[in-house]
């Protein structure tokens, strides 16, 4: 990847957790690597949605890292539910911290972190003025979760007349946050 593309771009990576602590810091080690090896360095937003076991109980303790500087973790006081957790976080960041993008990623291992370089490319190719979803490919749950899943896709084309094409894992520039954290459907439903 061509450093010219994300030079001097602060980057927040903004992450729903609810009790996977060991799922996130497997996550932050890869992504860490990644970013290491690529010149890049980012801050860490992780959203506990109200787990019940604390991230201090679980034993998480960010540190060590080469191209992570921080690890925040904002404290919900009751469970929101993972939509509404992005969501807040999206409007906590608007409010309180400074950057020049926010990538977005499950802490659920079903997104891969190597494919941020990519996301971070195309935004660049947009000049950072544009928000940059990621395709997943496949779903890796069981057969139940699939089947419900695509008839959840089925129910809402019929309703909607729209597909579901993408997760959360995405990219948004900044200066999109102040009309994106306005939009009431992100409290339902992150995605295009």
């Amino acid at each position: 990847m061509s450093q010219t593309v994300v030079e001097k771009k602060s980057l927040l990576i903004l992450t729903p957790v609810f009790n996977d602590w060991e799922s996130l810091r497997m996550l932050l080690e890869e992504f860490d690597g990644i970013l290491h090896q690529n010149g890049l360095t980012a801050s860490v937003l992780a959203v506990d949605d109200s787990s019940t076991v604390s991230a201090g109980e679980a034993g998480f303790a960010p540190e060590n890292f080469k191209a992570i500087d921080e690890v925040s973790i904002l404290e919900l006081t009751r469970n929101m539910g993972h939509q509404r957790a992005i969501a807040l976080g999206f409007s906590y960041i608007h409010f309180n911290i400074e950057c020049d993008a926010i990538v977005v990623i499950d802490g659920d291992g079903e997104d891969d972190p190597a494919d941020v370089l990519r996301l971070i490319k195309r935004c660049g190719e947009t000049e950072f003025t544009k928000m940059v979803f990621a395709r997943r490919a496949e779903r890796s749950e069981g057969n139940a979760f699939k089947f419900f899943y695509v008839l959840y896709k089925l129910l809402y084309r019929i309703l909607t007349g729209n597909e579901i094409r993408v997760g959360n894992f995405s990219i948004v520039p900044y200066e999109l946050l102040p009309r994106l954290v306005c939009v009431s459907e992100i409290w339902n439903h992150y995605s295009v």
